[in-house]
C-alpha cells in the first residue's frame, strides 16, 4: 500500500470520530499537515517516502480517536467522545417531540374548535417544552451513565498500530452515533412500555388540565415480555458491539438471531387480538406492521447471505449522483 493510502486511512479513520459540520475541515488540515511532514521526512532522508516511513509518522501522531478528541472540548458530564452521540439522540428526540404535539394541537384546532386559540396555542408549547425538558433529563442520565459504564476507548499511544486502521469500504466499521442512539431509544420503550404503558396514547386537550387518553387495548400486555426481551437483547449487542469498537463475525450472526426474533414479534402482533382499542387503528396498524414484517425478512435473508457468503451484498452503488446496478 503506498504512503497516500495510509494517509488517507488514517484522516478517514480521525473523520468517523468528528462532528459532521467539522469532519471535512479537520480532514482537509490534518491531510494537508501529514503530507507536509512526510515530505520533510523523505527530503531529510534523502529518499522517497515508503510504507514504513508513513507508518512511523502515524504512530507519533498518535492513535485516530484521541487525534479526533483534540478538536471537540470536553465536557463535565458527558465526555468529548459521547457529547456527539448525545446531541444526535437529543435532535431525534426534540423532532419527535414537536411531531407529536403539532399533531396534537392540530387535532385539537380541528376535531374541538376551542373559543380561545391562542390559548390553545400556549398551552401546547408549554406542555412541549416540559416534556422535552423530562426527556432531556433522562437521556442526559442514561449517556452519563453510559460515560462512566463503557470501556475507555482506544489503546495506549505506544500499544496502537496504523497497520490496525480499517480500509475505507470496511463493512465492519461501526456507526457509533446510531448504535448509542438505538441503545437510548431500546432503554426508553422498555421503560415506558413496562412502567408507564399509559403515556401511549393522545394527548387530551380538552378539558382545563391536559391529559394523555390510552389507546393500548388489554390484549396488547401479552407482547409486552417479547418486545421487552427483544430490545434488551438488541440494546445488550450494541453495547458490546461499541465496547469492540467493529462488527465482527460473532456479533453479526447474533444481529441475523434478533432479526429472526424480529420477524417473530411482528408475526405475533399481526395475528394476535386487537393492539389498540380503536379498531381501526389496530387494522391500520397492523397492514403497517405486515410491510415492516416483510421488509424485516427480506432484510433477515440478506444478513444469512452475507454471511454464508462472507462478503457484503451490494446490489447497487451511486456514482456521481446516478445508481448503477453491479
Amino acid at each position: 500500500m503506498t504512503a497516500v493510502e495510509w494517509i488517507d486511512r488514517y484522516v478517514h479513520e480521525i473523520g468517523q470520530h468528528l462532528p459532521a459540520k467539522m469532519r471535512a475541515d479537520v480532514q482537509m488540515e490534518l491531510h494537508s499537515l501529514l503530507m507536509d511532514a512526510l515530505e520533510q521526512r523523505a527530503t531529510a532522508g534523502q529518499r522517497e517516502p515508503d510504507e514504513e516511513m508513513v507508518l512511523e509518522l502515524l504512530r507519533e501522531f498518535g492513535q485516530p480517536e484521541k487525534v479526533a478528541m483534540r478538536y471537540i472540548p470536553s465536557r463535565p458530564l458527558i465526555g468529548a467522545e459521547l457529547y456527539p452521540y448525545f446531541i444526535a439522540v437529543l435532535t431525534v428526540v426534540l423532532a419527535l417531540n414537536v411531531a407529536v404535539y403539532l399533531l396534537a394541537l392540530l387535532a385539537g384546532l380541528v376535531w374541538r374548535q376551542p373559543d380561545n386559540v391562542a390559548a390553545l396555542v400556549w398551552e401546547t408549547l408549554a406542555n412541549l417544552i416540559q416534556t422535552f425538558l423530562m426527556n432531556l433529563g433522562l437521556v442526559g442520565l442514561i449517556f452519563a451513565i453510559l460515560e462512566r459504564v463503557l470501556p475507555e476507548k482506544g489503546e495506549k499511544a505506544s500499544d496502537w498500530n496504523p497497520r490496525s486502521l480499517p480500509a475505507i469500504t470496511d463493512p465492519g466499521r461501526i456507526n457509533r452515533t446510531s448504535l448509542v442512539g438505538g441503545v437510548i431509544f431500546n432503554l426508553i420503550m422498555i421503560v415506558i412500555l413496562n412502567f408507564f404503558p399509559q403515556w401511549i396514547g393522545l394527548v387530551d386537550l380538552a378539558g382545563e388540565e391536559w391529559g394523555i387518553v390510552p389507546l393500548l387495548a388489554p390484549e396488547f400486555a401479552v407482547h409486552i415480555p417479547w418486545l421487552t426481551a427483544l430490545w434488551g437483547l438488541e440494546a445488550a449487542l450494541k453495547l458490546v458491539v461499541v465496547s469492540q469498537r467493529r462488527w465482527q463475525r460473532p456479533a453479526r450472526w447474533a444481529e441475523f438471531g434478533l432479526s429472526l426474533l424480529a420477524v417473530f414479534v411482528l408475526y405475533r402482533l399481526i395475528t394476535g387480538g386487537p393492539l389498540l382499542i380503536v379498531p381501526a387503528l389496530t387494522a391500520l396498524i397492523k397492514v403497517v406492521l405486515g410491510l415492516v414484517l416483510v421488509i424485516g425478512s427480506l432484510e433477515a435473508l440478506g444478513q444469512l447471505y452475507r454471511l454464508l457468503t462472507r462478503r457484503p451484498f451490494v446490489p447497487w452503488r451511486v456514482v456521481n449522483g446516478r445508481l448503477l446496478s453491479r
